[in-house]
C-alpha cells in the first residue's frame, strides 16, 4: 500500500490513484523504444511497485474497477451501470471528461 505522507496512515484510494498513475506512467514509457531504453530502471521500478499493490489488492479483495472506476488491464475509465434498478455492471467511458448520471437521479422529473 502507498502512504500519503510520511506518518499517515495508508488509504485504499490514495493507493489505488497511486497505482493508477503509475500504470498510465508505465505503458506510455513501454509505448516508445528510445523512452523505454533511456528509463529501463524507472521502468523495472514501477513494475515492482505495481506488482506489490496488485498483491495487496488480492490479498485483501479489493476489486479496482468497483473501488477507482478503473480497469488495469485497458487503462480505460469504466463506470458502473444499472439496469432497470437490477444489479451493476461495468460499462466503458469513452468520452472522457462528461459527467454522467445516473437514470434514476433524474426519475419522476
Amino acid at each position: 500500500m502507498f502512504y500519503p505522507y510520511p506518518g499517515i496512515q495508508e488509504n485504499i484510494l490514495w493507493t489505488i490513484w497511486v497505482y493508477k498513475n503509475l500504470d498510465i506512467t508505465l505503458k506510455k514509457l513501454e509505448g516508445s523504444k528510445e523512452l523505454t531504453q533511456s528509463f529501463a530502471e524507472s521502468i523495472g521500478c514501477i513494475k515492482v511497485m505495481l506488482s506489490g499493490a496488485e498483491a495487496q489488492f488480492k490479498k485483501q479483495k479489493i476489486n479496482i474497477e468497483e473501488m477507482a472506476f478503473f480497469d488495469p488491464k485497458s487503462g480505460e475509465d469504466v463506470i458502473p451501470v444499472e439496469i432497470d434498478g437490477k444489479g451493476s455492471v461495468q460499462g466503458r467511458d469513452r468520452r472522457r471528461g462528461r459527467e454522467l448520471v445516473r437514470q434514476e437521479d433524474h426519475a419522476g422529473a
